[in-house]
């Protein structure tokens, strides 16, 4: 559900640590939603949206987890992701790669890494409580060339999935696929 931004905004005076939350852009099925955790006053982890396993591998293509850790601050109203940031990117060859957490390749990045312009979900954007619901400022790329971008508000669900709480307890989960 995207809403405008015009209903009455709230001050966020308290996040609820280690509870995650979560966005689907839309009602498509063939792509996953993203989660957010905060894990102090000042940093959180997140897991970014992609298609999902039976899309990539259905296309013939790779599947990929994207997992970031940052900072955040609070000003005013709002609170302000990706003040800093380091990002992975995982990439399993087939289903049951996946299953069994082997990884054909890893990625990683930071924010200094980054062009101005076209993060992606919760690398930068900002968080608000509106009319009692925490929202996200959700960034929206029109595909025009040189790409504009327009952002919307879109709610953010507590939900019961599990993240862990660094880059370094995410990664352990994974071992790198053998060579043949």
């Amino acid at each position: 559900m995207i809403l405008a931004a015009c209903q009455s905004d709230e001050y966020i005076e308290k996040i609820e640590f280690n509870q995650v939350y979560s966005y689907k852009e839309d009602d498509d099925s063939q792509k996953e939603a993203s989660f957010i955790k905060f894990i102090d006053d000042s940093h959180y982890v997140a897991r970014l949206s992609g298609y999902t396993p039976e899309k990539s591998f259905g296309d013939g293509e790779s599947y990929e987890i994207t997992f970031l850790e940052g900072r955040y601050k609070k000003s005013n109203h709002t609170i302000i992701l990706g003040e800093d940031f380091k990002e992975v990117r995982l990439t399993f060859s087939s289903q049951e790669n996946l299953e069994k957490k082997i990884v054909k390749s890893y990625y990683e990045r930071a924010k200094s890494d980054k062009e101005d312009g076209g993060f992606y979900s919760f690398e930068r954007g900002k968080i608000r409580k509106i009319d009692e619901v925490l929202q996200f400022e959700l960034q929206i790329v029109t595909g025009d060339t040189p790409p504009k971008y327009t952002y919307e508000w879109i709610e953010l669900k507590l939900t019961d999935q599990k993240l862990p709480s660094s880059i370094k307890e995410f990664l352990s989960q994974y071992h790198a696929e053998k060579e043949t």
